[in-house]
């Protein structure tokens, strides 16, 4: 199907972050060109790449929209760049290292129909294990601890078609809904940066589906695996940031004893593991900027009851599933 381009409103507008990556790029461009849903962008924001990617593109992609950067600003900031010039009413996050199905698009929208359903995860599987998958989507316990859901697990296993957040690795945002809550936290630089903005959707009201025929496979981490210790010492830094932000005062005083202990111990297992301190100095960081990112809070933090506060996000799904003998079917927008 052609790739529509060059209209003053779009369905759909996707946004591939790259940086020194147009190996990616020549696997999972062609992909997105078969998709059988035909309205949508597609913008590529080049996170100051040293290899040929922007004159690769510029040659044999010309009806991609690229944007180019001087540096490499991260993964959230880079998507805020890509969604602020995007017309798409529905924004597409996609990593480069991916192959999408001929249907992908068309899924994720046939999910988002519901008024209240601002997020939709896609089925990611193993892009060199593509019988097992990656991610069906985000789910968080309560001490802050992030995970993508049926990770290696078997691709053709069912689960709820609802869940707390979407992996912004294939991911698709309602652009109502980005603009109530707001984009990445681009202080975030990289990883959790899709839980939080799940996590202030949910506070808000919205919902994320998951479509469990918008198929992708996926690298995991192709970018991320070049540097581990920085890895790390995003993800230990992050995540303190995101358990500052979004718990209630209530459920952060209850529970920061254990999450202290807990986290503690993980990231003196990480540091064995890696023989590095970076997962130690990325949650020093965090705590050293408590004041900064605690002024960051919305009201909304507290608009939770008590049972919200207290139990774990993944058990509300885990009883939905048990309650739900038939998965949940969302009307059709296409």
């Amino acid at each position: 199907m052609p790739i529509n381009l060059r209209k003053p409103s779009l369905l759909v507008s996707i946004i591939i972050v790259s940086w020194n990556g147009r190996f990616w790029l020549e696997t999972c461009l062609p992909t997105l060109k078969q998709q059988t849903l035909s309205d949508f962008e597609i913008i590529v924001v080049d996170n100051g790449s040293t290899d040929d990617s922007l004159r690769w593109l510029r040659q044999n992609w010309p009806e991609v929209k690229v944007v180019p950067l001087k540096l490499n600003l991260g993964f959230a900031r880079a998507n805020n760049i890509g969604i602020r010039l995007a017309h798409g009413d529905y924004i597409v996050t996609l990593n480069n290292d991916t192959l999408v199905d001929s249907a992908f698009l068309e899924k994720l929208v046939t999910a988002v129909s519901a008024p209240d359903i601002g997020m939709v995860a896609s089925r990611i599987t193993i892009w060199n294990q593509p019988e097992r998958l990656d991610s069906t989507g985000i789910e968080v316990d309560w001490l802050s601890t992030a995970w993508n859901r049926g990770y290696l697990e078997p691709q053709n296993k069912e689960f709820s078609r609802e869940v707390f957040g979407p992996s912004a690795a294939a991911a698709l945002y309602r652009r109502e809904m980005l603009d109530e809550i707001g984009l990445f936290d681009e202080q975030y630089f990289a990883y959790y940066e899709d839980v939080d903005l799940a996590w202030r959707a949910q506070r808000a009201g919205w919902r994320c589906a998951y479509a469990p025929h918008a198929h992708v496979r996926h690298w995991h981490s192709a970018t991320g695996e070049k540097r581990p210790d920085y890895k790390a010492y995003l993800i230990g830094r992050n995540k303190i940031w995101s358990f500052l932000k979004n718990y209630s005062v209530p459920a952060l005083f209850f529970i920061l004893p254990l999450f202290l202990v807990y986290d503690g111990i993980a990231a003196t297992i990480q540091a064995m593991q890696l023989k590095s301190s970076a997962p130690i100095n990325g949650r020093l960081q965090g705590w050293l900027t408590t004041r900064h990112f605690w002024k960051k809070r919305t009201k909304d933090s507290t608009k939770l009851t008590l049972t919200q506060i207290m139990m774990p996000w993944q058990l509300n799904y885990r009883m939905r599933r048990k309650e739900d003998a038939v998965p949940h079917s969302f009307s059709t927008r296409i």
